[in-house]
């Protein structure tokens, strides 16, 4: 018969506190005593000689002597405490020490008493002594007040407030102070400190920590470490947390872990009776416990991951899913397994897993959601912004991924990628090819295009004017303003044309005004060509460039220069009007009427560089699955609103710009939720177990697979091995 497991008793009394809470608690309060203390710096050695004089056995008694020295015998300032009748022992010691009279009553000492008892005070009253914090009277005291605390027990005198007591009442403790204020140097001066505490002294009071006794009562949010109980190990030295950096880490489900939890375990094996021994073994991010006998019986045995169909670890396969789905790289996630000692699925499993289940999960993942998407697009007509990405930074990228997106919504409509051996291995046609592609999909998917919005690529333009007349093609502004801000800039580091650079900002201001504006091609130019006359300060001049605009349409200028007026017929002028009146901007004015932009779209291509780094190289599968997965993510969190301040406002944060030498501000949107995560993870799983055949069958290239083209993107085959060895020589081998 199988032992029950037993269930530990709590242990009775109140729940131990974990170190980390107590040296919190600890610094709390050193922080709310320091607010009370009062440092005498060098005075400490002329304070402990005269209370040896004396013969004062508490810091407070040479407190009141000095007060009382300095206010009188009695209440101190503002107080109103009664005299106390006649000088105590420490008095009349300071007295023969200083040579003073004893204490009488004069005439106007008794006025003065006599004055401060008539005074009314309210218990609100805020006292003169520095740190001295008022207390509520203690007819307004609560009867259930722990003894601990420091309150006045101490009966007053009706109408007199407890704010101001005995001062030998109030306990000055010299202290060393640590863990509330920065390290200073040995070689400074040390100033001890102390601390006031208001109430009378409690000689019954036990000895205990001021933090346990501060914060007995108090409740915290954080949860509590639980005491100690058998199962809980708890580290006692440092030697023994420096061990768990040899500890073995693993992956395990929660439901692993209740069935571990109900097992009961024998000592004997079930079938020979013998003793078990108990074994461990570790497969990819599992581990496994047996508990065999000497004759190779399996009493029980316990794996810490669900298994799937054909003994796949689940863990395997979600920790795989998990590194692609989220961008991340396995190699580096790898690393991190290893630094925790976190048993991790081998490289060689990770990339069966990738080609079998995770790419095709995100094909049809993605087949899925574009085409919810363009089934709410078919029927009318859209406008389209197109771009494509290179891979790699230069001119050698091995893929271009084309991506097209709504005007309107701003969803993501199709991703297409092309591999550079499929344009015989040139990198530069490959942004046609991908766009070629891309509208062929769009016409398979019945999705009619009116407008098509892209780069001033110019093969582009060509192929769009020839085989889609129909569709009018628009420029993207913002290029169009970067190529003219570079123009701009490089005409005036010309000599004498420095003062062209302080105008470049308001030259693309210019040009994006004109866009806007202009409704045909003559009205453009009109608007165009009146920057050269307001850039040397003529704001209406008597013919127009092919329009009747004559002048500008600003009001009057008031406002101080920040640039210089050009010199009409300087060389800053005509190299600006060389650059205005350039024939190949001027024929593409018809693609700048429409001032479109493509600005989302490139924050589109700064988020795949999550999924898929310019400085990481990926098969061609893979690489295009990491685009769908940033059109998935993309596509998921358009509609992200803003966070919201208490107060009703749009938070937003600074950014500086480095190239503009300016600050901008942006809002900041809520954190990303990833809803997709469960639809992608769930795909995966049922794509195992849906499976019947063996997950380590041979693996074939698809049809369009481009490694069918070429096995390297090399213009030249590679030699032998032992060839490159021979022939590559250290330039640093001695």
């Amino acid at each position: 018969m199988a032992t029950p497991m037993k269930v530990p008793r709590l242990s009775a009394g109140r729940p131990k506190v974990s170190s980390s809470t107590k040296k919190r608690r600890k610094k709390a309060t050193q922080i709310s005593i320091n607010r009370s203390r009062i440092v005498i710096g060098e005075q400490i050695d002329r304070w402990n000689a005269l209370k040896t004089d004396i013969d004062a056995k508490t810091n407070a008694e040479v407190a009141k002597v000095l007060l009382d020295k300095y206010y009188g015998p009695g209440p101190v300032a503002g107080g109103s405490i009664e005299q106390q009748p006649g000088p105590s022992k420490v008095e009349t010691a300071y007295r023969k020490k200083m040579a003073l009279p004893s204490y009488t009553s004069t005439p106007a000492a008794s006025h003065r008493l006599q004055l401060l008892k008539e005074q009314q005070y309210e218990s609100s009253a805020e006292s003169s002594i520095s740190g001295v914090e008022p207390l509520a009277s203690s007819s307004h005291a609560s009867a259930s007040d722990s003894p601990r605390h420091y309150s006045p027990e101490k009966k007053v005198p009706p109408g007199y407030s407890t704010s101001f007591m005995d001062p030998f009442e109030l306990s000055i403790d010299v202290y060393e102070e640590s863990n509330s204020e920065p390290e200073i140097d040995e070689d400074e001066d040390y100033e001890p400190s102390f601390d006031i505490f208001i109430g009378p002294v409690n000689e019954n009071i036990s000895e205990a920590s001021f933090a346990e006794e501060f914060f007995s009562e108090e409740k915290e949010d954080d949860v509590e470490e639980e005491p100690d109980v058998e199962g809980v190990k708890r580290m006692q030295t440092s030697d023994e947390a420096a061990k768990l950096s040899d500890e073995q880490m693993f992956l395990c489900s929660g439901e692993a872990l209740l069935t571990l939890s109900r097992m009961s375990v024998k000592d004997t094996c079930n079938s020979c009776s013998k003793p078990v021994d108990f074994q461990k073994k570790i497969r990819g991010s599992a581990v496994y416990f047996k508990w065999v006998c000497e004759d190779g019986h399996v009493s029980f045995s316990w794996c810490s991951q669900p298994l799937l169909r054909g003994g796949v670890h689940s863990g395997d396969l979600m920790v795989s899913s998990a590194v692609l789905f989220s961008g991340n790289n396995f190699q580096k996630i790898s690393l991190f397994a290893k630094f925790l000692n976190l048993a991790m699925v081998s490289s060689s499993s990770y990339s069966r897993f990738q080609t079998t289940y995770l790419v095709p999960a995100v094909e049809t993942f993605w087949s899925s959601h574009v085409e919810n998407i363009l089934e709410t697009k078919r029927g009318e007509e859209i406008v389209i912004l197109g771009d494509g990405r290179m891979d790699s930074p230069g001119h050698c990228a091995q893929y271009c991924t084309y991506t097209v997106m709504d005007n309107n919504t701003k969803q993501i409509l199709s991703v297409v990628t092309v591999d550079k051996r499929e344009t015989g291995k040139s990198s530069v046609r490959m942004e046609k090819e991908a766009f070629v592609r891309t509208l062929h999909h769009l016409d398979t998917e019945n999705v009619k295009v009116g407008e098509v919005v892209t780069d001033a690529h110019t093969s582009i333009a060509a192929y769009l004017r020839n085989e889609y007349p129909q569709i009018q093609h628009s420029f993207d502004i913002w290029h169009v303003a970067k190529n003219l801000a570079k123009k701009i800039m490089k005409a005036g580091q010309q000599k004498q044309c420095g003062g062209l650079k302080g105008w470049c900002r308001h030259i693309v201001n210019h040009f994006y005004h004109t866009c806007d504006s202009a409704r045909d091609v003559e009205e453009f130019t009109g608007i165009w060509f009146g920057l050269l006359h307001h850039i040397v300060n003529e704001h209406e001049w008597n013919f127009g460039c092919g329009s009747n605009i004559t002048k500008c349409v600003h009001g009057p200028l008031t406002e101080p220069r920040e640039v210089e007026w050009l010199s009409k017929g300087s060389p800053a002028h005509n190299a600006l009007r060389q650059i205005v009146a350039d024939k190949r901007f001027l024929k593409q004015i018809p693609y700048f009427l429409n001032a479109r932009s493509t600005a989302e779209l490139e924050g589109f291509n700064n988020l795949i560089l999550m999924y898929a780094g310019k400085r990481f190289s990926y098969i061609p599968p893979v690489y295009r699955a990491r685009n769908l997965i940033a059109a998935i993510d993309h596509n998921s969190h358009l509609e992200r609103p803003s966070v919201i301040n208490k107060d009703g406002t749009e938070r937003v944060h600074k950014i500086f710009n480095k190239k503009s030498s300016r600050w901008l501000i942006r809002p900041v949107k809520e954190q990303k939720k990833y809803d997709y995560r469960k639809g992608l993870m769930e795909l995966v799983l049922r794509m195992r177990m849906e499976e019947k055949g063996s997950m380590f069958k041979p693996v074939v290239l698809k049809a369009d697979d481009p490694r069918r083209i070429s096995s390297t993107i090399s213009q030249v085959a590679p030699p032998p091995t032992d060839q490159l060895k021979k022939e590559q020589v250290s330039r640093f081998t001695k």
